[in-house]
Protein backbone atom coordinates (compact mmCIF):
# COMPACT_ATOMS: atom_id res chain seq x y z
CA UNK A 1 0.00 0.00 0.00
CA UNK A 2 3.02 2.19 0.92
CA UNK A 3 4.76 1.39 -2.15
CA UNK A 4 1.28 1.90 -4.44
CA UNK A 5 1.02 5.68 -2.58
CA UNK A 6 4.57 6.07 -2.81
CA UNK A 7 4.49 5.94 -7.03
CA UNK A 8 1.22 7.82 -7.38
CA UNK A 9 2.92 10.40 -5.48
CA UNK A 10 5.79 10.34 -7.72
CA UNK A 11 3.78 10.36 -10.59
CA UNK A 12 1.50 13.40 -9.62
CA UNK A 13 4.67 15.58 -8.95
CA UNK A 14 6.71 14.46 -11.74
CA UNK A 15 4.10 16.33 -14.37
CA UNK A 16 4.88 19.54 -12.41
CA UNK A 17 8.77 19.39 -12.79
CA UNK A 18 10.34 19.14 -16.47
CA UNK A 19 11.91 15.74 -17.45
CA UNK A 20 15.26 16.81 -17.32
CA UNK A 21 15.01 17.32 -13.71
CA UNK A 22 12.79 14.39 -12.97
CA UNK A 23 15.19 12.34 -14.52
CA UNK A 24 17.94 13.80 -12.21
CA UNK A 25 15.69 12.76 -9.60
CA UNK A 26 15.64 9.07 -10.48
CA UNK A 27 19.76 8.80 -11.49
CA UNK A 28 20.16 10.70 -7.84
CA UNK A 29 18.09 8.95 -5.91
CA UNK A 30 18.56 5.29 -7.54
CA UNK A 31 19.55 2.28 -5.73
CA UNK A 32 23.62 2.35 -7.45
CA UNK A 33 23.42 5.93 -6.30
CA UNK A 34 22.38 5.22 -2.76
CA UNK A 35 24.03 1.80 -2.03
CA UNK A 36 22.63 -0.98 -0.04
CA UNK A 37 20.06 -1.54 2.13
CA UNK A 38 17.43 0.44 -0.31
CA UNK A 39 14.90 2.52 1.52
CA UNK A 40 11.99 0.93 2.78
CA UNK A 41 8.17 2.04 1.14
CA UNK A 42 7.46 4.15 4.13
CA UNK A 43 10.60 6.27 3.80
CA UNK A 44 10.20 6.21 0.13
CA UNK A 45 6.66 7.80 0.78
CA UNK A 46 7.83 10.40 3.25
CA UNK A 47 10.71 11.32 1.01
CA UNK A 48 8.25 12.31 -1.97
CA UNK A 49 6.43 14.36 0.37
CA UNK A 50 9.21 16.01 1.63
CA UNK A 51 11.33 16.48 -1.34
CA UNK A 52 8.39 16.99 -4.07
CA UNK A 53 7.15 20.49 -2.39
CA UNK A 54 5.14 19.48 0.48
CA UNK A 55 7.30 20.35 3.12
CA UNK A 56 9.79 23.25 3.14
CA UNK A 57 12.93 23.89 4.10
CA UNK A 58 13.87 19.72 3.39
CA UNK A 59 17.26 18.48 2.90
CA UNK A 60 18.39 15.16 1.81
CA UNK A 61 22.09 13.70 3.29
CA UNK A 62 23.69 10.82 2.09
CA UNK A 63 26.92 8.92 3.09
CA UNK A 64 27.41 5.90 0.27
CA UNK A 65 30.44 3.10 0.87
CA UNK A 66 31.59 2.02 -2.55
CA UNK A 67 33.64 -0.32 -1.55
CA UNK A 68 31.36 -1.72 1.01
CA UNK A 69 28.09 -1.28 -1.05
CA UNK A 70 26.33 0.30 1.53
CA UNK A 71 24.95 3.44 2.74
CA UNK A 72 23.44 5.56 5.26
CA UNK A 73 20.86 8.49 4.82
CA UNK A 74 19.12 11.09 6.38
CA UNK A 75 16.94 13.77 5.76
CA UNK A 76 14.76 16.78 7.52
CA UNK A 77 11.78 19.26 6.65
CA UNK A 78 9.91 21.74 7.94
CA UNK A 79 13.08 23.87 8.67
CA UNK A 80 13.18 27.65 8.79
CA UNK A 81 15.89 27.87 6.22
CA UNK A 82 17.60 25.67 3.56
CA UNK A 83 21.04 26.39 5.34
CA UNK A 84 18.86 24.57 8.69
CA UNK A 85 18.14 21.88 6.96
CA UNK A 86 21.16 20.84 5.20
CA UNK A 87 23.04 21.40 8.59
CA UNK A 88 20.54 19.36 10.12
CA UNK A 89 20.33 16.38 7.47
CA UNK A 90 24.17 16.49 7.41
CA UNK A 91 23.77 15.94 11.94
CA UNK A 92 21.42 12.94 11.47
CA UNK A 93 23.47 11.16 8.70
CA UNK A 94 26.56 11.18 10.58
CA UNK A 95 25.41 9.82 13.97
CA UNK A 96 23.57 7.06 11.54
CA UNK A 97 27.01 6.20 10.01
CA UNK A 98 28.00 3.28 12.33
CA UNK A 99 30.79 1.14 10.94
CA UNK A 100 29.98 3.20 7.60
CA UNK A 101 33.02 4.73 6.44
CA UNK A 102 32.09 7.09 3.93
CA UNK A 103 31.39 10.98 4.09
CA UNK A 104 27.39 12.48 4.41
CA UNK A 105 27.28 14.65 1.92
CA UNK A 106 24.11 16.82 0.81
CA UNK A 107 22.36 14.93 -2.11
CA UNK A 108 19.23 17.51 -2.56
CA UNK A 109 17.09 20.38 -1.08
CA UNK A 110 13.86 21.81 -1.29
CA UNK A 111 13.08 19.52 -4.43
CA UNK A 112 16.17 20.49 -6.40
CA UNK A 113 18.71 17.77 -6.69
CA UNK A 114 22.55 18.10 -5.56
CA UNK A 115 25.77 16.69 -6.45
CA UNK A 116 25.03 15.79 -10.44
CA UNK A 117 28.08 18.38 -11.00
CA UNK A 118 30.63 19.35 -8.60
CA UNK A 119 29.15 22.58 -7.05
CA UNK A 120 32.01 25.82 -5.80
CA UNK A 121 31.41 28.77 -4.67
CA UNK A 122 34.12 31.65 -3.17
CA UNK A 123 33.95 32.83 0.12
CA UNK A 124 34.37 35.96 2.26
CA UNK A 125 36.86 35.99 4.68
CA UNK A 126 33.72 36.52 7.56
CA UNK A 127 32.69 32.77 6.12
CA UNK A 128 29.93 34.27 3.97
CA UNK A 129 29.60 33.87 -0.03
CA UNK A 130 30.98 36.67 -1.99
CA UNK A 131 28.82 39.15 -2.66
CA UNK A 132 29.27 41.44 -6.21
CA UNK A 133 31.01 44.45 -4.58
CA UNK A 134 33.76 42.46 -2.51
CA UNK A 135 35.17 41.82 -5.64
CA UNK A 136 35.94 45.74 -6.35
CA UNK A 137 37.95 45.51 -2.98
CA UNK A 138 41.34 46.02 -3.68
CA UNK A 139 42.58 45.44 -0.11
CA UNK A 140 40.82 41.86 0.38
CA UNK A 141 43.85 39.45 -0.62
CA UNK A 142 42.17 36.23 1.12
CA UNK A 143 39.59 34.01 -0.40
CA UNK A 144 37.92 30.60 0.29
CA UNK A 145 36.75 28.41 -2.20
CA UNK A 146 34.07 26.16 -1.15
CA UNK A 147 33.83 23.07 -3.07
CA UNK A 148 31.30 20.17 -2.91
CA UNK A 149 32.58 17.20 -5.35
CA UNK A 150 29.59 14.47 -6.62
CA UNK A 151 32.21 12.12 -4.84
CA UNK A 152 33.99 12.76 -1.81
CA UNK A 153 34.33 14.77 0.46
CA UNK A 154 33.40 18.71 0.83
CA UNK A 155 36.61 21.02 0.59
CA UNK A 156 37.80 24.07 1.35
CA UNK A 157 40.71 25.47 -0.04
CA UNK A 158 41.89 28.93 1.31
CA UNK A 159 43.71 31.47 -0.61
CA UNK A 160 46.42 34.20 1.03
CA UNK A 161 47.49 36.45 -1.40
CA UNK A 162 48.02 39.07 1.64
CA UNK A 163 49.28 39.18 5.08
CA UNK A 164 48.72 37.20 8.26
CA UNK A 165 44.78 37.10 8.46
CA UNK A 166 42.37 35.53 9.96
CA UNK A 167 38.83 33.31 7.95
CA UNK A 168 35.64 32.39 9.28
CA UNK A 169 35.25 28.53 8.11
CA UNK A 170 31.80 27.56 7.31
CA UNK A 171 29.15 25.69 9.46
CA UNK A 172 31.11 21.40 9.30
CA UNK A 173 33.04 19.14 10.91
CA UNK A 174 36.05 20.54 9.17
CA UNK A 175 39.71 18.88 9.18
CA UNK A 176 42.74 20.96 8.51
CA UNK A 177 44.78 18.72 5.91
CA UNK A 178 47.56 21.17 4.48
CA UNK A 179 49.00 24.19 5.27
CA UNK A 180 51.91 25.42 2.68
CA UNK A 181 53.09 27.80 5.57
CA UNK A 182 54.23 25.25 7.81
CA UNK A 183 57.74 23.16 7.46
CA UNK A 184 55.54 20.03 7.22
CA UNK A 185 52.65 21.04 5.21
CA UNK A 186 50.36 17.41 5.33
CA UNK A 187 48.29 17.86 8.33
CA UNK A 188 44.97 16.29 9.97
CA UNK A 189 43.61 18.59 13.00
CA UNK A 190 40.27 19.39 13.46
CA UNK A 191 39.18 23.06 12.76
CA UNK A 192 36.33 25.34 13.17
CA UNK A 193 35.07 28.93 13.94
CA UNK A 194 37.88 31.78 13.23
CA UNK A 195 40.95 30.15 11.93
CA UNK A 196 44.55 31.88 11.38
CA UNK A 197 46.33 31.71 8.09
CA UNK A 198 49.87 32.97 7.35
CA UNK A 199 50.89 35.45 5.09
CA UNK A 200 50.99 34.10 1.57
CA UNK A 201 50.02 31.17 1.87
CA UNK A 202 47.21 28.02 1.24
CA UNK A 203 45.67 25.90 3.44
CA UNK A 204 43.14 22.72 2.72
CA UNK A 205 40.13 21.59 4.72
CA UNK A 206 37.90 18.59 4.25
CA UNK A 207 34.75 18.04 5.92
CA UNK A 208 34.54 14.66 7.40
CA UNK A 209 36.01 12.03 10.37
CA UNK A 210 39.59 11.78 10.51
CA UNK A 211 41.43 9.84 7.18
CA UNK A 212 43.78 6.82 7.70
CA UNK A 213 46.37 8.38 4.77
CA UNK A 214 47.67 4.58 4.55
CA UNK A 215 44.43 2.68 3.86
CA UNK A 216 42.42 5.33 1.90
CA UNK A 217 42.74 7.25 -0.89
CA UNK A 218 42.19 11.17 -0.93
CA UNK A 219 42.22 14.09 -3.30
CA UNK A 220 44.75 16.09 -0.96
Amino acid sequence: MLGACAALLLASTAAARGPQQEEAYRAAFSAARLGAPPPSAQLATEFTLAYRGAVPHAAFAVARDPVAGRSAWAWISGQPTPEAAQAMALERCRRALGAIQAECRILATDGEVDGAAPVARWLHPEGREMAEGDWGDEGLRLFGLDWRPPEGPRLLILLNAGDDATFRLPEGAWRLRLDSARGEPGCEEPAEGEVAIGWQSVQAYAEGPPTDLQDRASPL
